[in-house]
């Protein structure tokens, strides 16, 4: 427990000598120019505005944050408290949720914390470190109307988080599937209806969303490979995704069958808080790998596949689980290339053309490929786990 709190510690001060220093922003992260936690602050000033303005331009979040309070009493709660409080939350709960054996579990740990793409969401302070704070509180609560409450404002928060309403069906195996069913069906409608609302700023939200949409650069979605492709060889964008999409599945549903021949499965359990985990963590992270073209700051949501993960290398000790895990490490490994090399000119222009340099377009299309590989194998334990949800509901 000692040496635990003392990593811990240790953690904390890392982070913060490399933020006071910032040296973040000679290996890790590009400096926008604008400081700290930049996502954080347009978040707060959208609030500080709403409550002091008549306009405001359009919110690149869900209307229900603007309902958030918002006084001069508050103003240093917003703007200095909460950012670094944060962040020591996220650093406590990593340890929480990865359990410290040995010593490749300590490696573990120092990886998740301090990779490129976990210390630019640090660095910005962006809200999706809320919503993966979000997802532990929901699989470790035990009151289910807290959970509702998290469930329905995640949505409204961010709208990814639909994920997030499966947890009624694994949060308790004592509760009849039918008062799962009217939990899920209700806190949805409620959603809804706050939208049926808002059906305007909402409208707004939509035909804005690209304004935060990742380009090549730091960037995680199923289209990363399309748009090298289409780049470098002008293919039609549409046919290549169509290619990708059909591969995804095709590849995940052939690694299914694979692990469920290898009885793999029998290991896993709904309702166990590994696996809770592991349903809201990759459900979420899919979700986004599929439909958005993300910032890469959105891999955060790997991080809840891992407790899962080494709890089945130890059970089942097959030797696909323990190479998923080292896949995983030498990816977290590769971002600190893949991220330098970022932080250099990355393209050059010829007569107002932007033009990208080979050694950049090279470590986009490895970084695709693997994030490829990677959430084809995470969505071949959602088949199971979604399918056995869906039978609880009698859907399938």
């Amino acid at each position: 427990m000692l040496r635990k709190k003392t990593f811990i510690l240790l953690s904390l001060t890392i982070i913060y000598i490399l933020f006071y220093t910032k040296y973040i922003y000679i290996f890790f992260v590009n400096d926008t120019g604008n400081g700290f936690f930049v996502d954080w602050y347009y978040f707060v000033n959208a609030i500080k505005c709403e409550k002091t303005s008549e306009s405001c331009g359009v919110f690149n979040y869900g209307q229900i944050l603007l309902y958030l309070p918002f006084n001069k009493n508050l103003d240093f709660l917003y703007y200095k408290i909460l950012p670094p409080f944060f962040i020591i939350i996220f650093v406590f709960l990593i340890f929480k949720i990865i359990k410290l054996n040995n010593k490749k579990d300590y490696f573990l740990i120092l990886i998740l914390l301090f990779n490129p793409s976990s210390l630019l969401l640090l660095e910005r302070a962006n809200f999706d470190l809320l919503i993966f704070i979000t997802i532990i509180l929901i699989c470790y609560s035990k009151f289910f109307w807290i959970n509702y409450f998290l469930i329905g404002f995640s949505f409204l928060s961010k709208y990814y988080p639909i994920s997030f309403f499966v947890n009624f069906f694994i949060e308790n195996k004592l509760r009849t599937n039918l008062k799962s069913t009217i939990l899920f069906s209700s806190c949805l409608i409620f959603s809804f209806i706050f939208i049926f609302f808002h059906i305007s700023e909402f409208k707004e939200f939509i035909n804005n969303s690209g304004y935060s949409k990742a380009g090549y650069h730091y960037l995680f979605s199923i289209k990363t490979i399309a748009k090298v492709i289409k780049y470098l060889f002008d293919t039609n964008y549409i046919i290549l995704l169509v290619f990708f999409y059909s591969l995804y599945i095709f590849l995940s549903i052939k690694i299914f069958f694979y692990l469920q021949k290898k009885k793999l499965f029998n290991f896993c359990d709904l309702y166990k808080i590994e696996d809770k985990l592991f349903i809201l963590g990759a459900n979420t992270l899919i979700v986004c790998f599929l439909f958005f073209s993300n910032w890469y700051y959105r891999e955060v949501f790997l991080i809840l596949s891992l407790p899962l993960l080494i709890r089945l290398k130890n059970e089942t000790k097959l030797n696909i689980i323990n190479f998923i895990i080292n896949f995983i490490i030498l990816r977290y490994l590769f971002l600190f290339l893949y991220s330098y090399l970022h932080l250099q000119e990355t393209h050059y222009h010829i007569d107002g053309v932007r033009f990208f340099y080979n050694s950049f377009l090279l470590i986009v299309t490895i970084k695709g490929i693997a994030d490829f590989l990677l959430m084809s194998f995470l969505t071949s334990f959602l088949i199971f786990y979604n399918i056995g949800i869906l039978k609880k509901i009698k859907i399938y």
